[in-house]
């Protein structure tokens, strides 16, 4: 009978054909051209098999296979879980054309295949569960770190911007050291709206949504606010308002504050990364309100589909990839949505529907408690073990 080294060099494209097959239930791989697909796996049996005949079980006999193709993987937005099941149905398909093409092989060995078959595929469900539990509790963990270290930077960054509006208020000062503290304001401003940005992220990724406190509220105001503001800020950009004459019903109950932040990100995100004109727009729709921001220029194709995802930026100078995200997270505890629309040649789109009353927020403000007593556990955790 050929050695397993031969069988895997023989029988190597029956084994990709159905393990191309059997994997075409990852989500992430439905899209992909069928090179895309296969990847470097037909190399990656090559070299199990010659690490095979050599004996060599080292990671250096796959020659980095493996690092290359979770590279790949990550570039086209695979999660950690199919990845491992790529594993998991490769050695899957490996036993059984094994097994099928064992003819020659004695009955009493072809009669333990099926159970060595059947306890390496509760092995490979053992590890994906543990992995992709580890991930997810390693992940909460760096969320917490993170609400932790962003709710602590606040009192010191408070301290920084309270002494710098005293100095501003004093008479006499040199013009140079002026303009140092001005400089020292605003970039102390942006900090702060970092800081807060990254807190939303942790509350909605942790408790299930961002707290909000629904009240009356005019979008046509709000919109007209914040556009004023950063047009003074831009004056050589052209941001257009265009609000209907009458400007017809805009108002609802909705968290004010939060809905001038949604306002406020995505008219910042189309000046960083659109160019001009940047039209903006609020409309009646009856039982909901939209608004939609519209600038020249496009989202790549491969960025499109993680647009609304935390830090997913465009220019990683322009900005911490936060305010998408935030904006679909407010527009989502509203009961409403942010959406990117498509056939929209030569421009980029976004639509924020708000329905007249935003939802209940009693689980939500439960749920951000919970995540605000773990951040504060995991934080006195931190402070025990230094």
């Amino acid at each position: 009978m050929r050695t397993l080294a031969q069988f895997l060099r023989s029988h190597r494209e029956q084994i990709m054909r159905e393990w191309e097959h059997r994997t075409l239930q990852l989500p992430s791989s439905r899209g992909l051209p069928r090179e895309g697909r296969r990847d470097h796996i037909p190399q990656l049996l090559d070299a199990m098999a010659d690490a095979i005949e050599r004996g060599d079980t080292s990671a250096v006999s796959l020659e980095q296979l493996p690092l290359l193709h979770a590279d790949h993987r990550l570039a086209q937005d695979y999660g950690l879980r199919e990845v491992v099941a790529e594993y998991r149905l490769l050695r899957r398909v490996v036993l059984d054309v094994y097994a099928a093409h064992s003819h020659d092989m004695p009955e009493e060995a072809l009669s333990r295949l099926p159970p060595l078959i059947m306890f390496n595929e509760n092995i490979d469900h053992a590890v994906t569960d543990a992995v992709d539990h580890y991930m997810m509790q390693r992940e909460r963990m760096r969320e917490y770190f993170v609400g932790m270290l962003s709710h602590d930077l606040r009192d010191p960054l408070n301290a920084i911007v309270l002494t710098t509006e005293m100095m501003l208020l004093r008479d006499g000062q040199d013009p140079g050291d002026r303009h140092a503290l001005e400089r020292m304001r605003a970039n102390a401003g942006r900090m702060a709206r970092l800081i807060a940005d990254m807190l939303d992220v942790t509350r909605s990724r942790l408790g299930g949504g961002l707290p909000i406190t629904p009240g009356p509220a005019d979008l046509g105001r709000i919109v007209c606010d914040t556009v004023d503001e950063l047009s003074s800020g831009q004056p050589d950009r052209h941001l257009e308002c265009l609000l209907p004459p009458d400007h017809g019903d805009l108002t609802g109950q909705w968290d004010a504050m939060r809905i001038g932040q949604a306002v406020s990100n995505l008219v910042a995100n189309a000046l960083k990364h659109g160019e001009d004109p940047i039209r903006v727009t609020a409309a009646d729709h009856g039982d909901r309100v939209v608004l939609e921001v519209a600038s020249r220029g496009e989202i790549p194709v491969e960025m499109q589909a993680r647009v609304f995802e935390p830090f997913q930026t465009r220019d990683a100078n322009a900005g911490s990839g936060l305010g998408l995200f935030i904006v679909s997270e407010i527009a989502r505890v509203h009961g409403g949505q942010l959406r990117l629309l498509p056939d929209t040649p030569g421009e980029t789109h976004f639509r924020l529907e708000l329905p007249r009353c935003a939802p209940e927020q009693a689980g939500g403000m439960r749920d951000a408690a919970v995540a605000a007593s773990a951040v504060r556990s995991a934080g006195a955790s931190a402070a025990g073990s230094a």
